[in-house]
């Protein structure tokens, strides 16, 4: 047979009417063969829910050797009350609206582990186009949510190391900027802070002041009493400083035994008798050992800008020229750089 020959034995078979009986006759061999042989659990039930129909999938999970078995029982024969009364429930609505419902559900079971289905139920009419109940279709997705909530509590787990990550960083970044004896900001971080709020309070045209806090006769209270009186004594003070101090004031231990604050908008006027505070606070601070009370006084440097320097050096130099002056007088005592200005 040649080639024309076969296209037109095709076309020919191709023409030919479809025999609907032998159709009609094999509807419930289709339909058995989708019941029997269909990994999805496929399902039909009345108006009480009640089974009229299930694959053999779903058989073999009810643990049915026969799925006519289950003709006549409803979900409360094989899953947990609560699942149960849940997709009752569903089915009603289902039934009362003519909704399809299209849902992702957790079958809970009395006697096994929890399993997970794609479900889609609709309603089932009959012939004269009344619901006569619902049917529905589920696909096992338990595999796929195992994965989904194993990925999730590795998710869960990786944010939780990158927070603790994190948490530790910001720990390491707090030591390496803070002083570790006086809990105030160490050098490293001065000029950084100084020269932001100093760029700050000349773009909105505010005042901003710094003092230099130098303890009077420091040396003599270690060599006389021992470092670790002195070490207390400056633990004392750091303490005090921070208690005194705003939220956007800055306070760093410049070394030994001095330590500079910055004051953003405070005029020179407000500085001074903020300087006279922390001057009474820091001269009150004692130590005791061995009966005695060992206590000393501190010296106070203060500049203002833009009075006395429009840069961080020179606030940082006035402020050092006006704590000279204070030790040269006398010690135990607040000066400001206008003194410097007036003597001269």
């Amino acid at each position: 047979m040649n080639a024309s020959q076969r296209k037109a034995d095709m076309i020919s078979s191709a023409e030919e009417p479809i025999n609907t009986h032998n159709l009609h006759d094999n509807d419930q061999y289709l339909l058995n063969s989708l019941l029997d042989n269909l990994p999805e659990h496929i399902y039909f039930k009345d108006t009480q829910s009640r089974f009229i129909r299930i694959s053999k999938s779903l058989a073999d999970a009810f643990g049915l050797q026969d799925p006519e078995r289950a003709i006549g029982k409803t979900d409360f024969d094989y899953f947990s009350a609560e699942h149960a009364r849940i997709a009752f429930d569903n089915e009603k609505e289902i039934m009362h609206t003519g909704r399809t419902l299209s849902i992702e559900e957790k079958e809970t079971w009395p006697d096994r582990p929890d399993t997970w289905v794609l479900t889609t139920k609709m309603p089932l009419y009959g012939q004269d186009g009344q619901v006569i109940g619902t049917f529905g279709i589920s696909r096992d997705i338990t595999d796929r949510k195992i994965a989904e909530d194993k990925l999730s509590l590795q998710s869960k787990s990786l944010q939780q190391q990158i927070q603790e990550i994190n948490q530790l960083q910001d720990q390491l970044r707090e030591q390496a900027c803070r002083d570790a004896l006086t809990g105030l900001s160490n050098r490293r971080m001065m000029d950084e802070v100084l020269n932001q709020q100093l760029d700050q309070c000349q773009r909105l045209k505010l005042p901003f002041c710094i003092f230099i806090i130098d303890i009077d006769n420091f040396k003599y209270i270690n060599d006389e009493f021992g470092h670790p009186i002195g070490d207390a004594l400056l633990e004392k003070y750091g303490r005090c400083i921070k208690h005194l101090s705003r939220a956007d004031d800055f306070a760093c231990r410049l070394g030994g035994d001095e330590i500079l604050m910055a004051f953003q908008n405070m005029p020179i006027t407000q500085a001074l008798k903020k300087a006279r505070i922390i001057h009474q606070k820091l001269g009150s601070i004692f130590m005791q050992k061995d009966n005695q009370k060992i206590s000393t006084t501190v010296s106070i440097g203060i500049s203002a800008y833009p009075l006395h320097g429009k840069t961080i050096t020179k606030l940082i130099s006035q402020a050092d020229c006006a704590l000279y002056h204070a030790k040269k007088r006398g010690r135990n005592q607040v000066v400001s750089a206008s003194e410097l200005q007036s003597a001269n």
